[in-house]
């Protein structure tokens, strides 16, 4: 399984009706790791908020390569006021569900104290690509289980 270097973050915030999570200008630890010819597995981690991201992507269809910077949001809906669509805006998009959501016990707080801490961990299914999200509860809040999510994914130059 061949595994490098690519340079992504994560920061999630809310806006409106997109779960948005930024994938970009910070860079943080990550990895590529090949699953098939066809599948790659993103793993990032922001240093913002330490949410952290694994995602399976179709690179037949949407190639990825080593230090490549990413926008990834998480939406609802692709309907924008005014009738635009999001999906002209992003260059890869899936539709999924989310069908867990748990608690993680972690070594230390949020505030990086000692102690218990939780960390929410979301999970996504995008017809068989899967994506866990796991970080602070207070960035997962407007998640809900069964709801249907958009994937959208667009290369940063």
């Amino acid at each position: 399984m061949a595994s490098y270097g690519v340079f992504l973050s994560v920061g999630l915030w809310a806006l409106g009706m997109f779960l948005l999570v930024n994938m970009g200008k910070h860079l943080a630890a990550t990895e590529i790791s090949c699953m098939s010819q066809r599948v790659t597995r993103i793993e990032a981690r922001s240093e913002k908020c330490g949410m952290f991201v694994q995602l399976d992507v179709n690179t037949e269809i949407y190639p990825i390569d080593k230090d490549e910077r990413f926008l990834m949001a998480l939406s609802t809906t692709l309907s924008l006021e005014g009738g635009q669509s999001l999906a002209n805006k992003f260059e890869y998009i899936m539709h999924g569900r989310l069908y867990k959501i748990s608690d993680e016990p972690q070594a230390k707080t949020s505030d990086g104290g000692s102690g218990p801490g939780v960390n929410v961990e979301i999970y996504v299914s995008f017809g068989g690509l899967q994506m866990v999200l796991k970080g602070d509860p207070s960035h997962c809040a407007r998640f809900e289980l069964d709801q249907r999510l958009f994937l959208l994914m667009r290369k940063l130059t």
